[in-house]
């Protein structure tokens, strides 16, 4: 059961996704792969996360993956809006000073110098080398982990409670 809803919008030059409700171990297979196909069509995205109330370690790997195919085809993933749950998690992971984090998906673009239709860019995007050292070794291990295939004998966390303050 999939606990994620996902909006997928374009705006301007740039593709926003927003997320809600909770994304776990359960959830990141097949949202990874649902970003993956919208990435494919347009690199550069913004990542809304206001109506996200939780997202785990395991599930971290989702936005990683999608920022580095990002990156590869010369656009990025960048953050906005993070409630206080998902801000800590990401800081305690140490990703919070990986990603591009604003409080808007208008602050995000305009950090990263998407312009609207008829605008010009601001900022130049990075490379796609810079992400991959900055990743916790922990945190790879588990990328590695969730885009195996699901060996189909895991208990679900669907019965976790998450704590949404």
């Amino acid at each position: 059961m999939i606990s994620t809803g996902l909006g997928i919008r374009e705006d301007g030059g740039y593709l926003v996704i927003t997320l809600r409700g909770e994304v776990d171990v359960a959830d990141a297979a097949r949202l990874a792969a649902a970003l993956a196909v919208v990435v494919a069509g347009n690199p550069r995205v913004i990542a809304d996360l206001a109506a996200l109330e939780f997202i785990d370690c395991c599930a971290l790997g989702v936005p990683v993956r999608v920022r580095v195919q990002a990156r590869q085809a010369g656009g990025d993933l960048l953050l906005a809006a993070p409630r206080r749950q998902v801000r800590r998690i990401l800081a305690l992971t140490g990703l919070a000073g990986v990603f591009t984090v604003r409080a808007s998906a208008e602050e995000a673009a305009a950090a990263a110098g998407w312009p609207r239709p008829g605008g010009h860019p601001r900022a130049q995007v990075s490379g796609v080398g810079t992400l991959l050292p900055a990743i916790p070794r922990w945190l790879s291990l588990i990328i590695k982990v969730s885009a195996a295939p699901d060996p189909g004998g895991l208990p679900s966390a669907a019965g976790s409670h998450h704590d949404s303050a």
